[in-house]
């Protein structure tokens, strides 16, 4: 038997983040906010870099490049724009995804990582 690991992120303690679901969920305000797939893969890179700067050019690695995406900057001020709003609406705050000029993005939040364990047939 093996162990399979699946991971959430509470971030701010007010919502959990799905990657595996591209949800984003508060259940104390009763909303649960689909992300598209490129808005999860951004928001994932960030709650495992919590309160870094990351660059910008990592961003574009790890969100598109890796998946065989080429895109311009506006893509992700476009992405950032949408997930500053998903986090909002969330309860968590736009604010908690703050812009370093010309160097990237760092995510402002308390984030524990939440693990779900099963088990399954090796």
């Amino acid at each position: 038997m093996h162990r399979i690991f699946m991971y959430e992120f509470r971030v701010n303690g007010s919502a959990v983040f799905s990657p595996k679901d591209n949800l984003l969920v508060n259940q104390q305000l009763g909303r649960a906010l689909p992300l598209a797939p490129v808005a999860s893969r951004l928001l994932l890179f960030l709650c495992c870099h919590p309160n870094l700067i990351v660059k910008r050019r990592d961003i574009f690695r790890a969100v598109w490049e890796d998946f065989g995406f080429e895109v311009s900057q506006g893509s992700i001020n476009q992405t950032i724009f949408v997930l500053r709003s998903a986090l909002d609406d969330a309860g968590v705050g736009a604010d908690c995804i703050r812009t370093i000029p010309r160097i990237g993005y760092c995510l402002l939040a308390g984030v524990e990582r939440i693990t779900h364990e099963t088990c399954g047939a090796a």
